[in-house]
């Protein structure tokens, strides 16, 4: 992706960032406690469902295309420099060229190339359960959306 589409995008995060969800809590301090310290745990989530979107550059929103039922599971090594996406077909590795946590949204954002030289953006939304996955097809964003069962880590 070149540098234009990262301007873009980072307009787009906006969008897709929801607000707090104090239930989920104990799942965040746990996540940050991972990620702040230098603790050796994987992170895992499980995930139920998929949702495709498209960006439309008249309305400024990502429009719905379709959604199916999947189980699938997201493996982050301990280090933050890769993780795997396990669905009932494939497994597929990403390697994390840079990675962010927001603290006051419990956002952490990796930009990541996958085993075959694709280039996505990862939104793991703790609070509001869900991965969001910005990509660029045929010269358009799209963004993928899975609901996430739950997140936890071997240290739980």
């Amino acid at each position: 992706m070149g540098n234009n589409n990262f301007l873009k995008i980072g307009a787009i995060l906006g969008w897709i960032v929801k607000k707090k969800s104090p239930n989920k809590i104990m799942i965040f301090l746990l996540f940050c406690l991972c990620i702040s310290t230098n603790i050796q745990a994987q992170i895992y989530a499980t995930c139920t469902h998929r949702d495709y979107y498209k960006w439309n550059d008249s309305t400024k929103e990502f429009e719905y295309l379709n959604g199916y039922d999947e189980n699938s599971m997201f493996k982050i090594n301990n280090k933050l420099t890769m993780f795997e996406h396990t669905t009932p077909d494939m497994s597929s590795s990403y390697y994390i060229s840079e990675s962010e946590y927001n603290e006051e949204d419990e956002i952490l954002t990796l930009v990541v190339v996958s085993d075959v030289g694709n280039n996505y953006i990862y939104v793991f939304d703790i609070s509001n359960n869900t991965i969001k996955v910005i990509f660029q097809q045929d010269e358009v964003m799209q963004l993928l959306v899975f609901t996430v069962k739950k997140f936890w880590s071997d240290n739980e």
